[in-house]
């Protein structure tokens, strides 16, 4: 039984190391009595039912996020030839935390272990390995499939293993914006008898949750082949490492702002909120679009009948919704956002997958390169500046993003750190 649940909530914590502090909030989750009664209420338990199985389920979360810090501490130790290895180790770590937090006894290490159930990484190497080639070529071979381990009938195949438990552990990822809530009066009527226009008079500014891209079903990905090049153009904290190797995202940086306008009239000296006349506006910018994207964004976004093109610049557009403005479909584009809370569009979005999925397989690729196939990688990393610095690159964000997201899987809410 996995819990029904989704991220709901913002946090906002300023902290002078933001690495440091993820794992500070990380070790809430090591105390053993209070996982346990989180797990109890989360499953509907009453008092003394399952007692000795939660409170284990939560001593096993304890020891996979002491193990996965020490991988990733262990990590920022060591150079490139070895470090995705370690942070393959601390991702599949971390990602147990999720499993067992976000299902129920069925899923704690030793049942499945005992059943044997599931013991498999759930990720299958697809490697077309050049010994040259640019940094595109290179993680354009790299790739792998989701493990469907061998049934009968043949073709009645599942996915199976590890990966698969988390991708369905994980919910659906969400993104930050501010919102501005706008008071606006309505004062009185001209002689004619039409009102006037509602005249803003103040304003509040608050934080709002949205929900990403959707996320597939795990069904819908195993004939799909996952290769590096493709999830690179999906990770928004690498849009400028791929456009220093003369590779092109699939992300386009952009600005979303939204508006909450409540209305209030002042008839006789009496405010009175109109809820019926409370209206939305969501203002959206998309930059460093080429002819080809422009049409793709403009045929997504145009599908709302409440949204209109505003303006159009050689490698711009500039999009307005309007919630007066009546559509049987409500659709704003899908974005997803950097470390920094920098919003990106998704081109493509067919093709994206959660990002939390997508850090998993990068380094189960790369972990298995650097230890089963040191001949190439070492190679690579000797003979290629760009791969290298995709590389270097990739360890690093995964090193700081990876334990954030798991923390807002677990904690139900965006968590973001800066100085």
């Amino acid at each position: 039984m996995r819990i029904d649940i989704s991220i709901k909530g913002y946090r906002e914590i300023v902290c002078e190391d933001p690495y440091r502090e993820v794992w500070n909030q990380l070790h809430y989750f090591t105390d053993v009595a209070s996982v346990n009664s989180k797990i109890r209420e989360r499953l509907g338990l009453e008092k003394g039912e399952h007692e000795g199985n939660t409170k284990k389920q939560a001593r096993q979360i304890t020891y996979s996020i002491t193990q996965a810090e020490n991988y990733f501490r262990a990590a920022q130790e060591v150079d490139i030839s070895v470090k995705p290895n370690l942070i393959y180790y601390g991702i599949s770590a971390l990602a147990n935390t999720v499993i067992l937090y976000n299902n129920d006894g069925k899923f704690s290490l030793d049942y499945l272990r005992d059943k044997k159930q599931e013991q498999h990484h759930g990720l299958e190497k697809k490697f077309d390995l050049k010994e040259d080639g640019s940094a595109e070529e290179i993680v354009e071979g790299i790739s792998c499939k989701i493990y469907r381990r061998p049934e009968k009938p043949k073709g009645q195949e599942k996915p199976y293993g590890h990966f698969k438990n988390f991708y369905n552990s994980i919910v659906r990822e969400c993104i930050f914006l501010e919102r501005t809530i706008s008071f606006d009066r309505s004062i009185g009527k001209r002689l004619s008898g039409r009102p006037f226009s509602p005249m803003p008079y103040d304003w509040l500014l608050n934080m709002e949750v949205m929900k990403s891209a959707d996320k597939k079903r795990i069904g819908d990905l195993v004939e799909t082949n996952l290769d590096l090049l493709t999830i690179f153009k999906f990770l928004p904290d690498m849009v400028e490492q791929l456009a220093d190797n003369e590779m092109k995202s699939n992300l386009f940086p952009g600005s979303i702002a939204h508006t909450t306008h409540i209305i209030e009239q002042d008839q006789d000296g009496k405010n009175q909120v109109e809820d019926q006349q409370n209206y939305g506006q969501t203002k959206f910018y998309i930059s460093k679009l080429s002819v080809e994207e422009k049409e793709y964004f403009k045929k997504v976004s145009l599908q709302d009948k409440s949204t209109e093109l505003k303006k159009e610049y050689p490698a711009n557009l500039y999009f307005l919704n309007d919630s007066r403005l009546k559509s049987d479909i409500n659709y704003l584009p899908d974005m997803t956002q950097d470390l920094f809370g920098k919003v990106y569009f998704i081109y493509q979005v067919e093709e994206y997958i959660q990002e939390l999925a997508n850090l998993y397989i990068c380094f189960f690729c790369t972990g298995m390169l650097c230890r089963y196939y040191p001949d190439y990688w070492m190679r690579w990393l000797e003979k290629s500046v760009g791969f290298k610095h995709l590389m270097d690159s990739l360890c690093s964000v995964a090193i700081r993003k990876f334990p954030n997201l798991i923390l807002n899987q677990l904690t139900q809410c965006i968590n973001h750190f800066h100085l």
